[in-house]
Order: structure tokens, then sequence, then C-alpha cells
């Protein structure tokens, strides 16, 4: 779509400034299942993020048009304009959980559940038992979608809500691009994180964000454009990293929760977790035992053999998150770099239960070259 002389001025003096990518959204180490049990959607009334860039590093929504931060209305404008983009920026949020692997398309796998409730009265005793059944759904394709930005500039009815029958978004995805001179270790810097607005329920501790490497291509000043769209063109990944802002956090609501899957978890402590790897439901599953949320076993056939690998601020060194480990960080090529910021709800984390229900978040995500 041709961009109007009101839409390049305002660009324009969008690189001059350091802008912050406000969200506004509902939101919605574990051996077994978590979970919401009673509450499938979690609303959090606003989400907040701020995703800028420092050491030199710079950043894009489209890969043409540079500066060291990205906010809302790039993001759409991006997606609107470039049929290769697809952000999606949902209002609504729902538990997924991703084994932290992906697929020849160049996107993570995540799975959706949702949890019911079914009560029966033992035959024997007499007595109400009640068992939280799950079932999953494969979500890892990302549709193009928005029910985010309302801004006056554009139409948001332009791209598809992201709750409509063709599709549901039910987590934050939006492509974002590196553009360096030399090779570089890229980390998330100390400044970032993930923390509540308004009165805490935990729901900062359930949050996950991911980086997707999806690849490098080299960047011509004197054509500018043709290597936007080679870098949109990126789509084979090569890392995924999962960052874990709150792993030594857990409400006390959390650390109960976790008893019952027999874990200790105190407040402090950072609790490892499996994640769901293959869908969960009657057709592949049929016994209501089996599908109990309280019987889900790590290694069992729809979960993860071991815990998945998270990288967190690290207690005594706050000043970044080292993607890879300190043994093999994070690099970069120069040109650009594709990557896909992924933002979730993980439902096997021990704080993804009823309590945490209704609180807001802030991501303030911050890349940097080491």
């Amino acid at each position: 779509m041709a961009k109007t002389s009101k839409k390049n001025n305002k660009q324009r003096r969008l690189l001059l400034l350091i802008l912050l990518l406000v969200l506004t959204l509902g939101l919605v180490g574990l051996q077994t299942w978590s979970w919401f049990t009673s509450n499938r959607t979690v609303s959090v009334d606003t989400l907040q993020v701020e995703v800028r860039s420092a050491n030199g590093l710079q950043i894009s929504a489209d890969g043409v048009n540079w500066d060291n931060s990205v906010n809302l209305e790039k993001l759409y404008i991006a997606d609107l304009q470039n049929t290769d983009i697809k952000n999606q920026l949902p209002a609504t949020l729902e538990n997924v959980s991703s084994p932290g692997t992906y697929d020849s398309k160049g996107y993570v796998k995540m799975y959706y559940g949702r949890v019911d409730p079914v009560t029966k009265q033992d035959e024997v005793t007499g007595n109400l038992d009640t068992k939280y059944i799950i079932e999953t759904t494969d979500a890892s394709n990302i549709i193009s979608c928005n029910d985010m930005y309302t801004g006056e500039q554009e139409s948001p009815s332009e791209i598809p809500s992201c709750s409509s029958e063709s599709g549901k978004g039910y987590y934050v995805a939006f492509d974002l691009y590196f553009k360096i001179t030399a090779n570089s270790q890229i980390v998330i810097d100390g400044k970032s994180s993930v923390k509540a607005v308004g009165t805490d329920k935990g729901t900062k501790n359930t949050a996950r964000v991911g980086i997707l490497d999806l690849g490098n291509t080299t960047y011509n000043s004197l054509d500018p454009v043709a290597s936007g769209a080679a870098a949109r063109a990126l789509n084979k990944a090569t890392n995924f990293f999962i960052w874990e802002p709150n792993a030594n956090a857990h409400t006390s609501s959390g650390s109960s929760n976790a008893s019952k899957y027999g874990i200790s978890a105190s407040t402090t402590d950072a609790t490892e977790y499996c994640a769901i790897n293959k869908n969960i439901n009657s057709s592949a599953v049929p016994s209501e035992d089996e599908r109990n949320i309280y019987n889900l076993k790590c290694g069992s056939e729809h979960v993860t053999e071991g815990p998945v690998l998270t990288y967190a601020t690290d207690s005594d060194n706050k000043d970044s998150i080292v993607l890879g480990g300190s043994g093999h960080p994070w690099t970069i090529n120069s040109g650009i770099t594709k990557v896909r910021v992924y933002w979730w709800v993980e439902g096997q984390d021990v704080d993804t239960e009823n309590e945490a229900s209704g609180s807001d978040m802030k991501l303030t995500l911050v890349f940097s070259m080491a």
C-alpha cells in the first residue's frame, strides 16, 4: 500500500525520537501441568511494552526504516504495508506452552490448552471427585492480526482481528530487524524486565519471552529497500532462546500450587518445568485420568522428557542476560538479522493458577551489543 504524505511525515518524525512500544491488550519447572483451571482466559487490563536498543545496535519493524526503538504504530504499519510480515497482536491471550522447538516454516511450536473441571460421584464412597481435564491444539502458525492498535493514522480494521473465526492469536509475536556493521554478541540488557502494574497477583511470574533468530542478509546502503525485502524473506530458524524474567519469584499461591504436583517450591527458588510437545485430546488420549493435569508427568507421550532450557537474569550479575549461555553466546553477523519476538503465558509454570488472574504487566525489552 502506498504511503500518504501524512504517513511519510509522521514516520520521519518517528525516526528522530526514541520511541516506546506500548501495547495495550487484555492478557491473560514443573514436572506436571499447572494451567489456570477455572479461568481459560486470564484478563489483564493493560499490557505495556518498551523495546529499545543500545550501544549502536539499530532496530527496525520492516528492515528499511531504522532507529533505536520500535513502537506499536510502526509494527502495525509494517504489517499493513508488507504482505511478508505477520505480526500477531491480540487483545486477549490465553495459556499456551512451548517446548522451545521450531518447524521448517520458521514458527516456534506453541500449544494452546484449555482445562475443564469434571466432577463425578465415587460409586463406592459417594464422595464427589473433581478432575481437571486438559485438551490442547497446535497454535504454532502466526496470523497477521491486530486488536491493539487504535491510532488515528490507520484503520485497525484493515488487518483482521486476532479473535476472528478464521484464526485466533493466543500470544504476542512480532518481527524485528537488527542492523550492525560488524559481527557481535547480542544480549538482553539488564534494564529489561517484566513487572506488575498496579496490584501484583503473580501474573508476571508466568511470563516467557522468546527470541527466534531467523537468519541474516547483507545490507546495501545504495539500495535499502531491496535489502529490507531480502531481510523480510528470511525464515530459516537457527536459534530460539527463552527468557524467563521472573524465574526466582513465586507467589505463595504458586508455591502451594506446586505441592499439588509433589514439587517443593519456595517463593524465591527457580523451578524447572516440562512443556507440551504434542496435542492432547479425547481422540488421542481417551482416558480422563490420562488427561488429568495432575497425572501428566515429564517424559510422558505429550510432555518433554526433560526441563525446558530458559535464561534468566543472574542474581550476581544483572548487567545482561546472555542468551545461549556464557559458553555459546548468541552472536549475529554484520548486515541485517531478522528475529521474531514471542511473549506468552506459560501454562506449565507453577504460578499459572487462578489467584494470578487479573493483574497488569509491563515488559521492558532492551537489546544491546555485548
